[in-house]
């Protein structure tokens, strides 16, 4: 493994969380087929899985505080309150996801591969910014893209159906037409609660504005030396600094289109550093799996 997916780890723990082939053999679970499969993970197991994978939450640098409703297909991946009740919000988050329908979640394929076999030990927080006040969503689901390799990221995807609607609208996923005024230099938000400078979660919802980078120059031997694959789509600043970091891995990045609404255009998956020049957030490109998106979901048009 090159040091730029060596190092990407500290946004993604999918490695130590489970085997590279458990990673990618994984392919769609339901209620009915997660617990054949696998083994049931015990609940203080899977507490120490979610404490471990809050270590790496990525921060956001110069990224301000979210008006209450500005982002409200915003979601949080918890682990949930029915086995840690005396744990608030903000103590039980560790990725962030995307609403795109009115049952699913769009979220990065390593939040979920080590969830799969005990999805009752956790929920996805939606309905508002602050982390101590979501409504929490039993999940019903998890699919993760046939393809997700656990080494490369490729392909990092992964949807979750709840067992009942979400009260908060869900965002459009882009589509091939919104994907043509997706170009590179263009402005994108990203949203996420992150952790601060002090390594701490936030309570409070943070976003951040970056723009579009090409390919070819996240693929730079001084950036990312070739990882960057057709299913990675890079962000941030050439020189670093403000406004250049990830939010929660599998959270949104959405961008504007013709007609002034936004659209879901990526999710978080890796990156090196933290506000490093030409060490760029890397999301997951949806353009790139629209078609597994429809498939699973539902025709979203």
């Amino acid at each position: 493994m090159n040091r730029c997916l060596q190092q990407s780890l500290a946004y993604s723990i999918v490695l130590a969380l489970s085997s590279t082939s458990w990673a990618t053999t994984v392919r769609a679970f339901t209620p009915e087929s997660y617990n054949k499969s696998l083994t049931q993970i015990g609940p203080e197991e899977t507490k120490n899985k979610v404490r471990e994978l809050r270590k790496t939450i990525p921060k956001i640098i110069g990224g301000t505080d979210a008006a209450p409703g500005e982002f409200p297909h915003q979601a949080s991946l918890m682990f949930s309150s029915k086995y840690n009740e005396d744990s608030p919000g903000v103590d039980r988050h560790f990725c962030g996801g995307s609403i795109i329908d009115d049952q699913w979640v769009l979220t990065a394929a390593h939040c979920v591969s080590f969830m799969v076999g005990g999805l009752k030990y956790f929920t996805v927080g939606a309905g508002d910014i602050d982390l101590n006040k979501l409504d929490e969503y039993e999940i019903e689901g998890a699919w993760i893209h046939p393809f997700y390799d656990g080494e490369t990221f490729d392909y990092d995807f992964a949807l979750l159906r709840v067992r009942t609607p979400f009260f908060d609208p869900a965002i459009p996923v882009v589509s091939k037409a919104d994907n043509q005024h997706i170009s590179v230099g263009n402005k994108a938000t990203i949203t996420g609660w992150g952790v601060d400078a002090t390594g701490q979660i936030q309570q409070i919802l943070k976003k951040a504005d970056v723009k579009i980078i090409s390919r070819n120059d996240c693929n730079d031997q001084n950036s990312y030396n070739g990882a960057v694959t057709a299913r990675m789509i890079c962000m941030g600043l050439p020189e670093g600094g403000k406004d250049t970091c990830q939010g929660d891995s599998g959270g949104p990045a959405i961008t504007p289109v013709p007609g002034g609404s936004n659209v879901l255009f990526g999710s978080t998956s890796w990156g090196e550093g933290c506000a490093e020049p030409q060490k760029f957030g890397v999301y997951g490109r949806l353009i790139a799996v629209r078609d597994w998106i429809d498939a699973t979901v539902g025709n979203l048009d």
